[in-house]
């Protein structure tokens, strides 16, 4: 059973929070719209290319352009997962703004990202908030979407900078991260000012 708990979309973005206690396998197949697969709760196996990734709380899957993937149930099938999909110009103009090359930064960090506990909240906020400006559809709606994006984008970069991102890591890692992690939570930081004066469409 799938209960969809918000979604919503605009040209070039859609978004599926959805929450499911049955068995669900997916086939592999590929799409030309990239993907931000983000876990709130329960755990699932992820095929990225020839990766396997073992996912659940935190988690999040950078999926690109094409890129061959599918996933299917662990024993613990509840699961309560967001999905964002987009096309790359969709938010191009957003973080060209910011000096970020989105293309390369996906193709860099495509793949498994398990965000520290202490961060989780501010990764999650930044999501729901997405989700509902394209749900509610109110003046301005899409420059907020993308503002939001950009603060995703840029958070993932920092938490690379700080040593607590590794590129790709395998199930073993993910499981061996969680024994040592200790780090304490990146504080996130509000673009909207600088953003705003960059592009506001």
């Amino acid at each position: 059973m799938k209960d969809i708990v918000i979604s919503g979309q605009m040209k070039g973005v859609s978004v599926d929070r959805a929450a499911r206690t049955a068995e669900y396998n997916m086939i592999k197949h590929w799409h030309p719209e990239c993907e931000i697969q983000y876990f709130f709760q329960g755990k699932r196996h992820f095929f990225v290319d020839q990766q396997h990734y073992a996912v659940k709380s935190g988690s999040l899957v950078l999926i690109d352009s094409n890129q061959v993937h599918n996933t299917y149930s662990d024993k613990e099938l509840f699961h309560d997962r967001f999905v964002i999909s987009f096309e790359m110009q969709a938010f191009e103009n957003a973080t060209n703004s910011l000096g970020i090359d989105l293309d390369e930064f996906l193709q860099e960090h495509r793949g498994l990202i398990q965000i520290p506990q202490g961060d989780r909240a501010l990764v999650e906020s930044f999501l729901i908030a997405l989700a509902e400006e394209l749900e509610q559809k109110q003046v301005f709606y899409q420059t907020i979407v993308k503002l939001k994006f950009a603060e995703l984008i840029t958070y993932l970069i920092r938490l690379k900078i700080s040593g607590a991102m590794h590129a790709l890591p395998t199930a073993s890692e993910i499981e061996m991260n969680d024994k040592n992690n200790n780090l304490s939570g990146l504080k996130g930081t509000n673009l909207m000012r600088l953003l705003l004066s960059s592009f506001l469409l």
